[in-house]
């Protein structure tokens, strides 16, 4: 099926996103630019991380989630509750 956006086919796409409470997105992109239906349809699965723009990146549940998508292909995390990326 062709995709909305040149993504290889042969690469799984996740699409995760974040939202704060009470405001439309996660508080510097709103949740339409997001999650558009177009990209919705065409992910393997949907994450949505209850924190700000930010604050995602160091969130607990969203290195978990992250690792999990990733632990397919990097393998292994020696022991890590998740993998350094930053």
């Amino acid at each position: 099926m062709p995709t909305a956006w040149e993504w290889p086919q042969q690469v799984p796409y996740y699409l995760v996103f974040s939202y704060a409470d009470k405001k439309n997105g996660d508080g510097v992109v709103p949740l339409s630019s997001q999650v558009p239906l177009k990209l919705q349809i065409e992910a393997e699965k949907i994450y949505g991380v209850d924190n700000n723009h930010v604050g995602t990146l160091t969130d607990e549940k969203f290195l978990l989630v992250f690792n999990r998508i990733l632990y397919p292909v990097v393998g292994k995390t020696k022991g890590k509750k998740y993998l350094e990326f930053f």
